[in-house]
């Protein structure tokens, strides 16, 4: 008896052990969907983060353009504002004179006329005194602008009895124009030198027509383009 009523005990022990376990055998499912259903949520939680550091991080991009956009900008209007003044100034001092002022792509440029004979790199006497006064005006208005100086010819071909040797373009006798003048510019004014720099373009910029003695005149001119230094 006691044999078997150890026998008989002992599934009744186990029944009641599995029996035990049942409740928590059946909260597993359950827990594992609740599981999900809050993966699901800190997964759409991060996925709305993520687009808010995105959007974050675009409107600061668009901040940081437009930021630059503004002191471009605004570095645009202090530049044309100070070149402005700058066209007043000299257009002031130069005023009984027969320099042309005027403001091309944001430079002033000043005209010297007539400074040169035909065929010649010289200045002539006019040309000279005004260049000398031009220089003047620039070591008081423009110490820190950089001056560029083209020289102009008319449509005549140098001669062999001109002072630049047969042989020589055009080309050539604009750019000792150009040199000429800067360095009379570069002498007057005491300016650093580093600033200037000259270059010569012939007869392919006429502002006068080379069929008359005047428009030929005009044309053997040099300009002075004052800008912004760089």
């Amino acid at each position: 008896m006691s044999w078997r009523y150890g026998r008989t005990v002992v599934p009744l022990v186990w029944l009641c052990a599995v029996g035990c376990r049942l409740p928590e055998l059946r909260m597993r499912p359950e827990r594992m969907a609740e599981c999900e259903r809050e993966n699901v949520h800190l997964r759409a939680v991060n996925d709305r983060l993520a687009q808010q550091v995105k959007q974050a991080r675009k409107e600061a991009e668009q901040a940081s353009h437009g930021l630059a956009r503004y002191k471009a900008l605004n570095g645009e209007v202090e530049v044309e504002g100070s070149q402005a003044r700058l066209q007043d100034a000299v257009t002031r001092a130069l005023a009984d004179t027969t320099a042309v002022v005027r403001m091309e792509r944001g430079r002033v440029v000043i005209r010297a006329p007539e400074a040169f004979e035909s065929g010649q790199s010289d200045l002539t006497p006019e040309g000279r005194a005004l260049l000398a006064r031009i220089g003047e005006v620039l070591a008081e208005h423009a110490a820190a602008c950089d001056i560029a100086v083209a020289g102009h010819t008319d449509a005549t071909q140098v001669r062999g009895g001109d002072a630049m040797g047969a042989g020589t373009t055009n080309w050539e006798l604009s750019a000792a124009r150009a040199l000429t003048a800067m360095r009379t510019l570069a002498e007057r004014s005491g300016l650093d030198r580093a600033r200037f720099h000259f270059r010569g373009y012939g007869e392919h910029h006429p502002i006068a027509s080379n069929e008359t003695a005047k428009g030929r005149a005009a044309n053997r001119r040099v300009e002075i383009i004052v800008g912004p230094a760089r």
